[in-house]
């Protein structure tokens, strides 16, 4: 059968069953169009109110909401307070531009041909406490050829700044030169698709899958675990699923959730340097200043 025959014999099984390609169209007519809208279509976004005599449940909701946030003051200030830290997203993020220039060295030139993933490292997930206290903190862009090394070592967490001791007799003391606890406990460990790539350059570093691995055997008999060396496994090795969360966990009890957003290949509005990678593309600012203007969004 040929494309114009299989055409031809879904056209008849349409008609054999009946069925009207003009209902679609009619709903959206009566939905949509109802006699109040403007004649401009560039006026649609100007309307003031909604159809009154539309169907769509959206546009019912909305007529419903807005009635009560009128009728309630409380409720009004409440919802506003939601819309603004959920467009505050787009005022706080920092995206560098891409420098397209090759770089002089040629061993420091991107290897082509190569993939972009985009990683999300949500805030530390505490234990209990699930909704909204896991959100996007940072956004990442790694190389497909590059290590798990290099993107743990690139990942900012306040439990990495934290500086022991007490000095409180010295309080005049610079705290960049003390030592913080990312220089003396810089063992971790990615947990994606049940497998531990734990973090072992160095000597002093522990495996904590161990401990895991120890529970599980008890606990998830029926479950099978793997364990390998981050600085071993390329993004490339990795077996992943868009949109998952995973987990990446340090300085003994600190966790972060990773999602892997996007995937692609490499292009020419991309970094082309190597020493580049990983790319903060995105992330968030930790201190808020309201502007002073609007009492509204955040002041750039």
């Amino acid at each position: 059968m040929d494309f114009k025959d299989g055409a031809a014999s879904v056209v008849v099984a349409c008609l054999h069953a009946k069925l009207r390609v003009t209902r679609p169209f009619e709903a959206v007519r009566k939905n949509l169009f109802t006699g109040t809208e403007p004649k401009k279509k560039a006026s649609l976004y100007k309307m003031n109110e909604q159809p009154p005599h539309a169907e769509l449940q959206c546009l019912r909701h909305q007529i419903e909401s807005n009635k009560i946030r009128q009728d309630n003051s409380s409720h009004d200030m409440r919802i506003r307070s939601q819309m603004k830290y959920t467009i505050q997203d787009a005022y706080l993020t920092i995206v560098p531009e891409g420098k397209t220039c090759k770089p002089t060295e040629p061993q420091f030139q991107v290897p082509t041909p190569n993939v972009v993933l985009t990683v999300e490292v949500n805030k530390c997930l505490l234990h209990g406490i699930y909704g909204q206290s896991a959100k996007e903190r940072d956004v990442y862009q790694v190389l497909g050829s590059q290590l798990l090394t290099e993107l743990r070592d690139k990942i900012l967490c306040a439990s990495d700044r934290v500086i022991p001791g007490d000095y409180s007799n010295r309080p005049d003391i610079d705290p960049r030169t003390l030592q913080t606890t990312g220089d003396m406990f810089k063992s971790g460990f990615f947990f994606i698709e049940n497998v531990f790539y734990n973090d072992l350059r160095y000597p002093d570093n522990k495996d904590y899958s161990k401990t895991i691995l120890a529970w599980a055997k008890k606990h998830m008999s029926e479950t099978e675990f793997t364990t390998k060396e981050m600085s071993d496994v390329t993004f490339f090795d990795l077996n992943i699923r868009l949109g998952r969360h995973y987990l990446f966990t340090h300085q003994g009890n600190c966790e972060h959730s990773i999602v892997f957003t996007d995937m692609r290949l490499l292009n020419t509005t991309d970094y082309q340097d190597l020493r580049s990678y990983p790319v903060l593309a995105v992330t968030r600012s930790r201190s808020r200043d309201v502007c002073q203007a609007c009492c509204t969004f955040s002041a750039k």
